[in-house]
């Protein structure tokens, strides 16, 4: 099954066919959790401003070309 799904994909090229399948899987698998981390992101950033708490300074570690390096 899984080799007639594939081929009729990408017209008889199995290595072809099978990267776009396990590709297709993959996606499909991990598209849920991205968007979940992304929603949970928004919706925390939106609880700060409604309480009017100011935002989170990320810790970057490289530096920016307007700053000179720290050391």
């Amino acid at each position: 099954m899984h080799t007639l799904v594939a081929c009729a994909l990408c017209g008889m090229d199995p290595g072809t066919d099978s990267l776009v399948v396990h590709s297709l899987l993959a996606a499909g698998i991990a598209t849920p959790w991205y968007f979940r981390t992304q929603v949970v992101g928004f919706v925390r950033s939106l609880r700060r401003r409604l309480r009017g708490e100011p935002e989170p300074v990320e810790a970057c570690l490289v530096s920016s070309e307007d700053e000179p390096p720290a050391g």
